[in-house]
């Protein structure tokens, strides 16, 4: 098992919407922002590029470290680290996942960004996007958590 994983994030906006990707989990179908892990050798911004390719069709460029967030897995003595850019795009959607997690891609006003990502279950994952998309926090902001044994999620902090 890696002792750290790497896992970028692409935060893409047109106008006054967010792109969301609707992927399969194992407790059903959950909205997230397009990302995945970065490969060993591989670039984030690559990543970033490479992960929005595939579940969007999408050609995206990077162009703003928007936040970060870790979380230590204590059952797994595992550090995931959550790395998100703003990006520009350009193309037209085209799901191409060699995964096949992606189920559906598409735009979404602002204020409908909270209730799509409600199921995401970590709040690793869903707390910093959701402060860092209503303007509660600064680009770039470092996020903290521990993921105790009972896969319950504690935050630790928040720091610039």
């Amino acid at each position: 098992m890696e002792p750290i994983v790497h896992i970028v994030l692409a935060l893409l906006r047109r106008e006054n919407q967010v792109l969301l990707v609707r992927q399969q989990g194992q407790n059903g179908s959950y909205w997230s922002i397009p990302g995945g892990k970065v490969e060993v050798g591989e670039h984030w911004l690559e990543a970033f590029a490479r992960e929005v390719r595939e579940e969007t069709g999408l050609v995206a460029a990077p162009s703003t470290l928007a936040y970060m967030s870790q979380v230590y897995l204590v059952g797994k003595a595992q550090t995931v680290v959550f790395c998100a850019f703003e990006g520009t795009t350009e193309g037209e959607i085209a799901i191409n996942d060699p995964d096949n997690e992606i189920e559906e891609c598409a735009w979404f006003d602002l204020h409908e960004i909270p209730t799509m990502v409600q199921a995401l279950r970590w709040p690793s994952t869903r707390l910093p996007l959701l402060d860092y998309l209503a303007g509660n926090v600064e680009a770039g902001r470092v996020w903290a958590f521990r993921s105790n044994e009972d896969n319950s999620e504690q935050y630790l902090l928040q720091a610039i």
